[in-house]
């Protein structure tokens, strides 16, 4: 922190800010459906979070056999183009549902692990 006064005198000092989050602010939004039809529009299945959230610290989708289908580590929510798009190996899901395990950072350090069902749609 910088400060002045009105005699042009400036100083500084470290200063720490510990931040609290409530449990119930603790919450992400990854949608229940997308349509990865490629009109630009719901195409990646991804992340969502308020400022709160800091990072993704990995994504899982699986299929309903339980195979992996898609894995993205490291990344900032809210960004679509790190999303999964309906394929696996170079081939595409015709639909159905999945399901996603996702690991998240929030600004206070914690991490906390969400899971869910969603639905592909062609």
């Amino acid at each position: 922190m910088i400060a002045s006064n009105t005699d042009q005198c400036v100083t500084s000092r470290k200063v720490e800010v510990k931040v609290r989050i409530r449990d119930i602010d603790r919450i992400i939004f990854v949608p229940n459906a997308f349509t990865p039809n490629g009109d630009h529009v719901n195409d990646l299945i991804t992340v969502f979070g308020s400022p709160l959230l800091q990072s993704v610290l990995q994504f899982d989708v699986y299929d309903r056999w339980g195979n992996l289908a898609f894995r993205k580590l490291s990344f900032n929510p809210n960004e679509v183009r790190f999303g999964w798009d309906g394929s696996s190996e170079g081939l595409y899901y015709s639909g159905g549902t999945f399901v996603y395990v996702t690991r998240v950072q929030f600004i206070d350090g914690s991490i906390r692990q969400f899971q869910r069902g969603f639905h592909l749609i062609r």
